[in-house]
């Protein structure tokens, strides 16, 4: 039996850490026309609820986690970021780290969505995993795709959401799951 399975409120505490977060970010929450698509530096932190590929072979339970990202919106429909994740699996808690590509070109989204505050996207990860999973092996390299929508609250201020299929190569090749994240970003 997973360790959280009696607790699962356990799982979603990086979730809930996001959301309060955002709460607490209210009061900077003012109405303003900037462009919401405009180039620069911004930084991110989110919540992560995982969930195991039952396909596989290796003892992960579902999880969560939490991630930190620093990213940079090259051009309007273009975001490069370096991120870096931590999760809880029962004692054996990978990291990894990461280079994500943002595409903000939807075809089927490609109109003004709430005077273009909400923005879709199509995003992919490469990068490196880490961690004990119980047998000795650790994993290598990871890949990552999927899609995700941000929502601008104010210009510098944005709620984001991503669902990403990930899976692991080297030792762990048969390590997939299926990752849900919720966080902020901060445009400085």
């Amino acid at each position: 039996m997973h360790p959280n399975a009696s607790q699962p409120h356990r799982r979603f505490a990086p979730i809930a850490l996001a959301f309060v977060l955002f709460v607490a970010a209210v009061p900077a929450l003012a109405q303003d026309d900037d462009d919401f698509s405009r180039e620069g530096p911004y930084l991110g932190v989110y919540g992560i609820a995982a969930f195991e590929n039952a396909g596989h072979t290796l003892p992960v339970d579902d999880t969560g986690g939490v991630g930190v990202q620093i990213g940079f919106r090259v051009v309007p429909k273009l975001a490069i970021e370096v991120m870096g994740d931590y999760l809880r699996l029962g004692g054996r808690n990978p990291w990894s780290l990461g280079t994500n590509v943002r595409l903000y070109v939807l075809p089927f989204f490609d109109v003004t969505l709430f005077d273009d505050r909400m923005q879709p996207f199509l995003i992919g990860t490469a990068g490196i995993q880490t961690g004990d999973l119980g047998d000795g092996k650790r994993p290598g390299g990871h890949v990552r795709g999927g899609l995700g929508a941000d929502f601008w609250v104010t210009s510098d201020l944005a709620v984001s959401a991503v669902v990403q299929y990930a899976g692991s190569g080297g030792a762990a090749s048969k390590l997939q799951t299926l990752n849900t994240t919720l966080g902020v970003l901060w445009r400085y």
